[in-house]
């Protein structure tokens, strides 16, 4: 991949005007070289504006470059022999400072994570002189998954451009009043490739999980009870928090939220929901949704990804009601009996 990368950009270059003089070939032998001189550009990179985003967000990641390459030093390569070589000379140390310059750049953005996925293509500026910053920023879409680990995430820019490797410098005469005549220059051009590592974080929340569950309940009944502690697992504060339960059949209820309050990182509440069984429910292990719906530092208000709960449904249990109701009559049927035993034996 990073092959094909590299040849993209190597034609999206070569297919960039170039300055006059460029050349990709080894410097002609109508010119002389007077200096070997030391340096070449080197790119800093920076996010413009904000480097931070939530899970799920489809945003534009700003990057400005700067070009802080610099001459490092110069050594004579040749010797001017007369007049015209030492102004030859003189001109191609003017012009030897444009090493420095990159041109055009390139940018390619990769993720090394599959919890950013970079949009963009390649991003092109024009180019850069020494201690120039690009004028546009490049602009590279990104998502964020939306079950993306909070943290820092570090993000390749890989740069390619030209650079003037060297310089050479020719005429056919010199003249103290019209100067170099048949002035001419040949530049031998190189890529060069830098990689820049930026920094993109996303940004926690206040992720919920369910750290107890205690039910009551059992198959055709009313008013049974789960008792659920939330824990906030997140780095954020969650205020006014209201936990909401999605229930289906065989459950039921008049009243499937409650209120957790404002809960910091690592706070635990519980609350009591009132469930209703249906009558034939089966017994054993069910599973419900909930999720907790609160408001951020910020004002906004944010729900937090689904929770698994899990219920426990007993047996029916044998109504009281009736055993009760059996028992009163059997109670009556044996005063009955004994009231006329006696009244037989009263006569």
């Amino acid at each position: 991949m990073k092959k094909i990368i590299i040849c993209l950009t190597l034609v999206l270059i070569l297919a960039s005007p170039l300055p006059a003089g460029a050349q990709f070939m080894p410097l002609r032998s109508s010119v002389e070289n007077y200096w070997n001189v030391m340096g070449s550009p080197q790119l800093e990179a920076s996010v413009i504006g904000t480097n931070e985003f939530e899970r799920g967000d489809k945003a534009i990641l700003y990057v400005g470059l700067t070009n802080v390459g610099q001459i490092t030093g110069y050594e004579p390569d040749e010797r001017p022999e007369d007049l015209k070589e030492e102004k030859l000379a003189e001109r191609e140390f003017i012009l030897e400072k444009a090493k420095t310059a990159a041109f055009p750049i390139t940018g390619m953005l990769r993720s090394p994570t599959q919890s950013i996925e970079v949009q963009s293509g390649p991003q092109i500026v024009e180019g850069l002189a020494s201690g120039s910053k690009s004028s546009d920023p490049m602009e590279f879409a990104i998502e964020i998954e939306n079950d993306a680990p909070e943290g820092n995430y570090t993000l390749a820019l890989d740069l390619f451009y030209l650079w003037q490797e060297n310089t050479g410098v020719g005429a056919q005469d010199y003249e103290p009043i019209l100067g170099l005549i048949g002035f001419r220059q040949s530049s031998l051009f190189a890529m060069k490739m830098q990689s820049i590592n930026l920094s993109v974080v996303v940004k926690g929340k206040a992720d919920f999980e369910v750290v107890n569950v205690d039910t009551d309940l059992n198959a055709g009944q009313s008013g049974g009870t789960a008792r659920i502690t939330y824990k906030n697992m997140g780095k954020e504060t969650a205020k006014d928090a209201i936990a909401r339960v999605s229930l289906f059949m065989p459950f039921s209820s008049e009243d499937d939220q409650a209120f957790l309050g404002t809960m910091n990182p690592q706070d635990e509440a519980t609350v009591t929901f009132k469930i209703d069984v249906k009558d034939g429910a089966t017994t054993g292990n069910y599973s419900i949704n909930s999720e907790v719906k609160y408001t951020d530092l910020k004002g906004n208000s944010i729900t937090s990804e689904s929770v698994s709960i899990p219920l426990k449904v007993g047996p029916a249990r044998q109504s009281y009601t009736r055993i009760a109701i059996l028992a009163l009559i059997a109670l009556a049927g044996i005063g009955i009996y004994i009231f006329k035993k006696k009244k037989e034996q009263s006569h």
